[in-house]
């Protein structure tokens, strides 16, 4: 059998690389030696793991390793391969200092104290190891330490570079950079070619703003060892503070070409994505730092910028805190911070946080934008003029600065605003958000001239974007030119075939004429040019959902979330869909998939704990909620969830402590305080209830929230007449049919059931097609044996509902009491949506009694009985079959039993009626 050339190929390749694997470890350490002297660290590097690989214990080549390693700032992998060769015999006067520079480049300071010793006899090992202590002493902030240690030894070695290197230090300590740059050059002299000293002298040139000097100094280094990191990095640095982006790439590709998993140059190049716009780019390059380097503060910073320019904003706070957990004097990181804690509506938190950098004394432009974007938000529009005044006079050239003192006047109805937005889109011919804030004030304002000429100032400055278009078709709309908008849309999605707002502005006006298909079939047109776009999936889930199409329904929102793997929404929306559909497991399942996804996302987590609620696992969802609090002590919205958890489990005093510190953070916090008061009335403490309706009356006079809390507190106290007046006072503030109901259930309360049925004959005879409160009416005609006005009323219902369990369930039962033989059309129908509820089984087996077939009837009741035992008119309804059906002995027993049982029911009398005339005893 012949051998395939391919086959023949790697056979001769494994024989060549197993000849390799077995050189001789000394001539591999030969082999490096030559390597690393032409300047080739990279096959010196190869050449020494394969020395490694031949021999484990090889003292000399982790060594050598190691000292590689070191050379080109690699500090980890140094210190790896030092410990190793120091446990393999490697003396200590060898390897001790290498494994200081090893432990300073890793910051680990207290070890180079603890672990490393300085040895007693003179010599250049005690000077180096004298300058490393120094060094570490410098790390710790211990600076008198590291001076004792310079200032006794530096006479002794005056030729030790070491000592001079540490000296610099010291000096950078003091703030005194020339005798830093002095000690430098001394330590140069003695080696030139020490990339340490070369990189320092670099650093503080460029930190005196001599960046072409700086430069020439990292080249020298680069000169020495091109493949030199750090060097790079330098200068890439430097390019970046100049923004020439495309010179920093070319730097870190270098590094990268030759460690690609260098986590600085990633961070490097993650910056340089950050500052061209690229910030999807960014996060990628900072993922594998952040696994490695959890804590290395650069990369959070970074992360919390990028994330928060990505709309991420919990993520952006985790990283952020972290920083601020280190540096709480960081102002880019608190400024930050408090911008994304405002962007998440913790208006409160946010200005905590910025509460250190003093804004009302702060010479800052930045901290006083984000100082104006607070007041605006707590809608405070004079100290947000006052903040962005200052601002904008600090830094008077700043389009963006303008722009937000226009927002803030055109908050409080200043003509001024209009114009500050006009000047701040004339002073910057690039930035486009000023336009785009007046086109959105005129549309908004429904000025849609106006709008109409702003529009036209912005597609000036955007010509190939497809926004200009959609805001156009938006005025038209308002200037009711469906034709024209319709053209406008079009016109954006022409320039961007994946432009979203246009097709769904299309698909908008499509559902207004009645063509939801048509709608549908624009967001498919979307998917083509864009497949994976979930907004627009979400849309035609919407369609199909009002369609009632609910596997197609559920088909698009698994296409959304496969789509967008880690996007909350379309795993939302399939929670609550399996919530409705009584199917918490799956809820639980998806909620918990997302949670997984996004570990470190408070929404994630957020939904976890609402589907854990609405599931009824209520303990897990207070776990949840805690560590949402935690995460965002000064959240409103996460105390208010944690307290729905609390009140869950009738936690009440930790759900009463939640609820006030809600209003603590957000004293307009209509939901906490209606559920305090109602908290309140549950532990007793109605007058306390009250107060709180009186706060909800005064702050929202125009709002009927107070006055119906008034009235439901006054149930509770069963003052009847009072709440009355209070429901009746929220129906004249706005009626409505919520109230009216609450006005019957007084008026009953209050022994008033003819004017509670008046009221609701007079509402339905105006609002016919009100079904809740139709409902109500039948069911209270139902409760006065009314039977065949509830039948006229069920009846209307079931033909504008038809399907509706309750609604056939409850006709069928007053058709049976009237004996009409149409209950059983409608029994029938209720058991065929749920042939096992009780209260349906009950109206079958008694529709079938009451029109002649007992005997059919009784295995309905008894099966009705059996489900609830305790039901006194499921009893009645069935010793009233066995008394039909002939089986009078029973019939007496069944009705014994229930006289006996002390259970109340609709039907006694007539109960005591049959038992009479079944044991043959006459009434009176």
């Amino acid at each position: 059998m012949l051998v395939p050339k391919s086959s023949l190929f790697c056979l001769l390749l494994c024989l060549e690389l197993a000849s390799c694997s077995g050189e001789d470890p000394n001539s591999l350490l030969e082999m490096a030696r030559a390597a690393q002297a032409r300047g080739d660290f990279a096959t010196a590097a190869i050449h020494l793991k394969s020395a490694i690989q031949a021999d484990e214990k090889s003292s000399e080549a982790r060594l050598m390793l190691g000292k590689l390693y070191l050379t080109r700032g690699e500090y980890a992998a140094a210190e790896k391969e030092l410990s190793r060769a120091r446990g393999l015999g490697q003396k200590p006067e060898k390897i001790n200092p290498l494994l200081a520079q090893a432990m300073l480049g890793l910051r680990e300071y207290q070890r180079v104290v603890d672990e490393l010793p300085i040895p007693d006899e003179s010599g250049t090992v005690r000077a180096q190891m004298l300058a490393s202590r120094a060094q570490a002493y410098l790390g710790l902030q211990q600076t008198e330490e590291a001076r004792k240690i310079l200032d006794a030894s530096s006479n002794e070695y005056p030729a030790e570079a070491e000592l001079h290197f540490a000296q610099a230090k010291l000096h950078l300590a003091d703030r005194q950079t020339d005798r830093a740059l002095s000690s430098l050059d001394q330590a140069i002299q003695l080696d030139p070619k020490h990339s340490d000293y070369l990189l320092l002298k670099g650093d503080i040139l460029k930190l005196t703003v001599k960046p072409e000097e700086a430069a020439k100094v990292y080249q020298t280094v680069i000169t020495h060892d091109p493949q030199h990191a750090s060097a790079r990095l330098a200068i890439a640095a430097l390019a970046i503070g100049e923004n020439r982006l495309e010179d920093a790439r070319k730097e870190v590709d270098a590094v990268l070409k030759n460690t690609p998993n260098h986590l600085i140059a990633r961070h490097t190049r993650a910056l340089i994505e950050f500052r061209n716009h690229q910030p999807a780019k960014a996060r990628d390059d900072l993922a594998p730092i952040l696994k490695a380097a959890p804590d290395y503060l650069p990369a959070n910073l970074l992360a919390g910028a990028v994330e928060y320019s990505l709309g991420s904003m919990e993520t952006a706070e985790t990283h952020l805190k972290k920083v601020l957990a280190v540096a709480p004097g960081h102002r880019y990181a608190r400024r930050l911070l408090a911008a994304s804690q405002l962007k998440r509506g913790q208006i409160n938190a946010a200005e905590e946080t910025l509460k250190t950098l003093k804004p009302e004394q702060s010479q800052d432009a930045a901290t006083l934008v984000v100082a104006g974007e607070i007041a605006l938000a707590k809608k405070n529009y004079p100290l947000a003029e006052q903040h962005f005044a200052r601002a904008s006079a600090l830094k008077p050239g700043s389009a963006a600065i303008r722009t937000e003192l226009g927002l803030a006047r055109m908050a409080q109805g200043d003509a001024q605003a209009i114009t500050d937005l006009q000047a701040s889109a004339g002073m910057d011919a690039d930035s486009t958000r000023a336009d785009t804030l007046l086109v959105l004030n005129h549309l908004k304002r429904k000025e849609f001239d106006q709008a109409l000429a702003a529009i036209n100032h912005l597609e000036r400055k955007m010509p190939g974007s497809p926004h200009p278009a959609n805001y156009r078709g938006a005025a038209l709309m308002g200037k009711n030119d469906l034709q024209g908008a319709r053209k406008q849309f079009e016109q954006a999605l022409k320039i961007d075939p994946k432009f979203f707002p246009a097709a769904a502005n299309l698909a908008q006006l499509d559902v207004r004429e009645g063509k939801p298909q048509a709608a549908k079939t624009r967001y498919e047109s979307l998917l083509k040019a864009a497949p994976q776009n979930m907004n627009a999936m979400l849309a035609i889930a919407e369609i199909e959902g009002r369609a009632g199409n609910e596997k197609v329904y559920v088909d698009w929102l698994n296409k959304a979330a496969k789509a967008q793997p880690d996007a909350l929404q379309p795993r939302s929306l399939l929670a609550q869909y399996q919530l409705r559909k009584k199917e918490p497991a799956k809820a639980l399942a998806l909620a918990r998939e997302a949670y997984n996804s996004n570990p470190q996302s408070a929404a994630a987590l957020e939904l976890l704990g609402n589907v854990q609620l609405a599931a009824g696992e209520k303990q897990n969802a207070k776990d949840s909620f805690n560590k949402l609090v935690e995460l965002a002590p000064n959240s409103p919205a996460m105390h208010y969830k944690l307290a729905q958890s609390q009140t869950a489990l009738n936690e009440l005093e930790p759900a009463l402590k939640n609820l006030n510190k809600v209003l603590e953070l957000d004293e307009n916090h209509l939901q906490a305080r209606l559920d305090l008061a109602q908290l309140l009335v549950k532990s007793g403490q109605t007058a306390e209830a009250l107060k709180q309706a009186e706060i909800v009356k005064r702050a929202l006079p125009e709002n009927p929230s107070g006055q119906m809390l008034e009235g439901d507190i006054l149930m509770s106290r069963k003052n009847y007449p009072g709440a009355l007046a209070a429901y009746e006072q929220a129906g004249k503030i706005k009626p409505g049919n919520a109230i009216l109901l609450k006005q019957v259930d007084a008026l009953k309360a209050a022994g008033q059931s003819a004017e509670a049925d008046k009221r609701l004959a007079a509402w339905i005879k105006s609002h016919p097609d009100d079904h809740a409160v139709r409902m109500v009416y039948a069911e209270a005609k139902i409760g006065t044996r009314q039977y065949a006005e509830a039948a006229e009323h069920y009846l209307y219902l079931n033909r504008r509902l038809p399907g509706q369990l309750s609604i056939l369930n409850n006709l069928a039962y007053a058709y049976a009491q009237l004996k009409d033989k149409r209950a059983l059309s409608y029994a029938e129908q209720a058991y065929t949506l749920q042939p096992g509820h009780e209260a349906v089984l009950d109206t079958m087996g008694w529709a079938l009694t009451q029109t002649g077939q007992a005997a059919k009837g009784i295995p309905y009741l008894q099966k009705a009985l059996s489900k609830k035992p305790d039901a006194g008119d499921i009893q009645y309804h069935y010793a009233a079959a066995l008394a039909s059906n002939g089986e009078k002995s029973k019939a007496v027993n069944e009705l014994r039993r229930l006289f006996s049982s002390g259970i109340g029911f609709t039907f006694e009398e007539e109960a005591k009626a049959l038992l009479d005339r079944l044991q043959d005893k006459p009434r009176h």
